[in-house]
């Protein structure tokens, strides 16, 4: 029995991970590389640009998914592996058994929070970072279907976070453009990886510069 409650609680953190995998590579995936993945009729892809086109109810999908794992891992480690330890503890004389209750919680509660967190939390997420655009194209028809299960849920909390936004005095510009610096430093980022050769970036770079130039300073003189 024991094992099969230890199984569930691993099976719980295990599905936490696959959420805050599912975030984190959706949101570090470029659409610059998931659109050609579309377009070439890619289902998974699709759906990952459909969810990034709607990033507050990716946010609200993750979060739904994310608290009821923690509740419910939380809430049934506590009733069955606190309560045989609390037995275990009290079984023994002096201070284990007097506090058994207080160390068997402890004991769960860490326990869990720290696989959560290892298992749960960075490995997924650092993983996602690793190879963004596959993770995201693999999870992310799961993740629409479990949008479209939630949407009443998620209509409600989109509804009363934006109901609470519009008590914050913040102005919503809109997506930021692109600058010509974020143009040279991504050239500058792939050619040090050997995607992009440096003649290519030295002549992006250089029509970059040339719209900041005045024609004058380019025009030959006719008397020369």
């Amino acid at each position: 029995m024991l094992t099969l409650n230890l199984s569930i609680v691993f099976l719980l953190i295990v599905v936490n991970g696959f959420f805050a995998m599912a975030e984190i590579a959706l949101v570090a995936s470029r659409n610059a590389r998931l659109q050609p993945l579309a377009e070439a009729g890619n289902p998974g892809a699709q759906a990952a640009l459909e969810l990034k086109a709607n990033p507050s109810r990716l946010l609200a999908t993750v979060q739904i998914g994310v608290t009821v794992i923690a509740i419910l891992s939380g809430t049934f480690g506590e009733a069955t592996l606190g309560d045989p330890l609390q037995r275990h503890l009290e079984s023994h004389e002096g201070l284990l058994a007097r506090y058994a209750h207080v160390i068997s919680m402890a004991v769960v509660v860490v326990g869990i929070a720290y696989f959560s967190l290892i298992l749960g939390e960075l490995v997924p997420k650092r993983i996602a970072l690793l190879h963004p655009e596959r993770i995201a194209t693999a999870l992310a028809r799961a993740m629409r279907t479990f949008a479209r299960a939630g949407a009443p849920i998620e209509w409600f909390l989109s509804t009363s976070t934006d109901l609470v936004l519009r008590l914050v005095p913040l102005r919503h510009e809109g997506a930021a453009p692109v600058t010509d610096e974020e143009i040279s430093f991504m050239l500058r980022e792939g050619a040090a990886t050997g995607h992009i050769h440096q003649a290519e970036t030295a002549i992006v770079e250089m029509a970059l510069r040339l719209g900041d130039r005045r024609a004058s300073a380019v025009m030959t003189p006719r008397t020369q």
